[in-house]
């Protein structure tokens, strides 16, 4: 073995294996004359000046993104021979850019060992970075409090001079020959096997790896240094490392070992499942990852999710760690909202970017952000389970307005309204629905044959809503209405048993009758019906009673409305559909999406 003249390593006889320099050239008959010397020596300068120039140009950067000013110091300070030209610079820069960077021949067994450190059968993984300027240490241990993996303890990190390899104390030019430059350096600043020795006695008196509980990990943060490829491959001696990473930075690459961990537990979407029949929900999942999975960019599962009818504004995904015990325990790992409308399907990515994240890419529609957490959103659902079960509602609805407007708006209302608790109910004859429609009965009615009560018995909601076009609407009488016939009507209802009931009157005149609380000369009521004996029957018979009327009713404080809509009263002006939803117990959307007709899981 020789030392290369050119980059001053180890080599056979014949030729550098590190530069390629050939060691012995071809023999040459005849005298060794001052020529063929001075040839040689040529050669050699040549040589040795592009080695060097090369290692400058990689500590100075990638090719095109060279500092510049660092690189010239280094041409003047470092580099061996006469001056470069820009036109020697610009060959060596060309060389670098077809330059192989080697990579290790080693067996990643990474997400194995990690799976170790996890399970408790080592106690960590130490992962060392060597760098242009300082070398790095985490120790990765199993993680506490869930979590599979963590770094344990403080930061290690030395520059090489402290270390104590004997590299130059000079930053500047310790770069250039970790990029593998030679320039005036003495030997002992090239021996890669010394600066392994020095770096492997710090590490093992910081984190005691001879004990052979620690396994290691190497990150070259740049690859395709020569002096420092070689520190690695010196290091393997002591401990043949489980992985080398090339290129990374080092905090960067820490964290990515801690996200390649397998994963302990599952991890399942959450769903929901709906019966049609009885209206009850039930809580499925589907599992998208199974324990031991390594996460990464390529590992995804796709599937196709599907609205229930229950939702209004789309819904959510909410990916957790799935655990045996109760789904109050599970934690979420990732969400996402969807907007879809009732029944709509679409299909999904479910990305497993690391431990505790789980990324959702829609396939043609965009998955939303969702930041509630998992406690909001099983409670949401918790919420719509206890909601009613069974709904017969009644809507009493003046039909007489001075304005058409008017009157659209109320149907308009109405309509919403049944076509929402349709929805909330999420299942058959779950909602019945009843319409009284009313006009009045005073002396303008003399000559009109309308009847002054219209009425929609209790039962299919299509049914209702399709009868509220069926009526037309006439000119109001100037203080009062057939509020009394619709209240009387809504007495006689045949209410099911053991359903929430409510009686939901939408108007704004007071009734006719004798026994008013107004003080205006009432319209005598030509039945002799009593409006409060209506009401109250009507609250005998456990409905609750709600009123949507005009904001000058209520602040005129008109009795007869606030005994109407003894359980709420809205303004018509501003009053929605989901307030009223929300009267009834019947608001808020289904959270959760149900696997769609035809996937593996589905109903």
């Amino acid at each position: 073995m020789v030392r290369c003249p050119i980059c001053r390593s180890w080599a056979s006889s014949e030729q550098c294996g590190q530069c390629g320099w050939r060691i012995r050239t071809p023999l040459i008959l005849g005298p060794a004359t001052p020529d063929l010397h001075r040839n040689f020596r040529s050669q050699l300068e040549r040589a040795q000046a592009r080695h060097d120039i090369r290692a400058a140009l990689r500590a100075a950067g990638a090719p095109g993104e060279e500092d510049g000013q660092l690189l010239q110091e280094l041409l003047d300070r470092a580099v061996r021979g006469a001056s470069a030209s820009e036109e020697t610079v610009e060959s060596c820069r060309t060389r670098l850019r077809g330059e192989r960077v080697p990579r290790w021949p080693l067996k990643d067994v990474l997400s194995q060992m990690l799976g170790h450190v996890i399970r408790g059968e080592i106690s960590g993984l130490l992962v060392v970075g060597l760098g242009a300027d300082r070398v790095a240490a985490r120790k990765i241990k199993a993680g506490r409090h869930g979590t599979p993996l963590e770094v344990d303890g403080p930061d290690w990190s030395r520059t090489w001079e402290e270390i104590g390899t004997g590299l130059p104390p000079d930053r500047t030019i310790c770069r250039f020959v970790l990029a593998g430059g030679v320039g005036d350096q003495p030997d002992g600043a090239l021996d890669a096997a010394s600066h392994a020795d020095a770096l492997y006695a710090q590490l093992d008196s910081a984190y005691a790896i001879t004990s052979g509980r620690v396994a290691l990990a190497l990150v070259l943060e740049r690859p395709g240094w020569p002096l420092l490829d070689r520190v690695a491959r010196e290091l393997a001696r002591h401990r043949q490392p489980v992985a080398a990473l090339h290129g990374e930075d080092f905090d960067k690459a820490v964290q990515q070992l801690i996200d390649r961990s397998p994963l302990r537990e599952p991890y399942a979407l959450v769903l929901g499942q709906i019966d049609a029949d009885q209206g009850t929900a039930s809580l499925v999942t589907r599992t998208l990852f199974e324990a031991g999975t390594v996460p990464g960019k390529d590992v995804q599962k796709a599937l196709t999710v599907q609205a229930p009818e229950a939702i209004s504004a789309g819904v959510c995904l909410p990916v957790v760690r799935f655990t045996s015990g109760s789904p109050e325990t599970w934690e979420l790992v990732g969400s996402g909202l969807l907007p879809l409308g009732p029944g709509e399907s679409a299909g999904l990515w479910a990305v497993l970017d690391g431990v505790d994240r789980v990324r959702l890419v829609g396939q043609t529609k965009e998955v939303q952000p969702d930041r509630r957490s998992w406690s909001e959103l099983y409670t949401s659902f918790s919420v719509w389970t206890r909601r009613r079960r069974t709904v017969d509602l009644v809507f009493l609805l003046e039909l007489n307005t001075a304005e058409d407007r008017i009157s659209l708006d109320r149907r308009g209302l109405v309509r919403e309204v049944i076509t929402k608790a349709s929805r909330a109910l999420a299942a058959r004859d779950l909602l019945r629905v009843g319409l009284v429609g009313y006009r009045d009965h005073g002396i303008r009615r003399l000559y009109r044959t309308e009847p002054v009560v219209d009425i929609v018995p209790l039962g299919r909601p299509d049914e209702a809503r399709a009868r509220l076009d069926d009526w037309d609407n006439g000119p109001p009488h100037p203080t009062t209405a057939a509020l009394s016939d619709a209240l009387h009507a809504a007495s006689e209802i045949p209410w099911r048993d053991g359903s929430a009931r409510f009686v939901l009157t939408l108007g704004d005149r007071m009734p006719c009758g004798t026994d008013q609380f107004s003080k205006l000369t009432p319209e005598i009521c030509p039945g002799r019906r009593s409006w409060k004996r209506g009401l109250e029957q009507v609250k005998r018979d456990g409905a609750r009673c709600l009123a949507v009327v005009s904001r000058e009713r209520r602040i005129k404080g008109d009795r007869s409305w606030e005994a109407i809509g003894e359980n709420g009263r809205f303004d018509a002006d501003r009053v929605t559909a989901d307030d009223l939803l929300e009267a009834l117990g019947l608001a808020g959307d289904f959270p959760f999406a149900q696997i769609a007709a035809g996937e593996e899981g589905a109903p």
